[in-house]
């Protein structure tokens, strides 16, 4: 039996996402109250969090002080973290949200890779394959949604890579290579599940 979907998210993610969700309709219901009186939807905060990471790497690239950045994606984090709150307190959730969110998410995880890339001194190779291949599942995330036959489990590892650069740049630990390295071989298995997923439904549909 395939797993029904919301948006990009298989009915897996969707429970785990709920039981999250719930969580933090108590804790920040205050600031979910004060954003639907400001009339601030969870798009509006999806999109403003992928702003806010492009422009706090602008900004540490301008001044050359990436601390801007890691304060920027953060925040950009904190967004994330409550837009599906606000979308579900004021009954606006609908596929169009997650995939502003999946995008905007996106929008941050390619600016870490860049900064990482310039700040961190991450190699060119691990920095591009992360890259390449979170692109990838995100994408087929999407396409697997669309004809019922997502995931079963996808890593969304932005959480660790982020943490990673933060602990690099304050501790200097240069362990940020490491983790990249890591990731990209755990992504590279949803790649070929993402691929055979794929390759099997066109066979199918031929």
């Amino acid at each position: 039996m395939k797993n029904k979907t919301t948006g990009v998210y298989s009915e897996r993610e969707m429970k785990m996402m709920t039981f999250f969700h719930d969580a933090k309709n108590v804790i920040f219901k205050p600031l979910l109250v004060a954003l639907t009186k400001l009339k601030i939807s969870a798009n509006v905060l999806s999109v403003g969090g992928g702003v806010v990471a492009v422009l706090s790497l602008v900004a540490s690239f301008y001044w050359s002080e990436p601390l801007y950045f890691i304060i920027g994606v953060w925040v950009h984090m904190f967004f994330d973290g409550i837009d599906g709150s606000v979308a579900r307190f004021q009954n606006k959730s609908c596929t169009f949200g997650s995939y502003v969110d999946c995008i905007f998410d996106h929008v941050g995880i390619i600016s870490a890779a860049i900064f990482a890339y310039y700040f961190l001194d991450i190699g060119f190779l691990p920095i591009l394959m992360y890259s390449v291949l979170y692109t990838y599942i995100i994408f087929a995330s999407f396409v697997l949604g669309q004809i019922g036959d997502p995931y079963k489990y996808l890593l969304r590892p932005r959480l660790i890579f982020y943490a990673a650069i933060t602990i690099d740049l304050l501790w200097s630990t240069s362990s940020t290579l490491i983790v990249t390295w890591i990731l990209v071989a755990l992504m590279s298995l949803n790649t070929l599940e993402g691929v055979y997923r794929l390759g099997k439904y066109v066979k199918r549909e031929m």
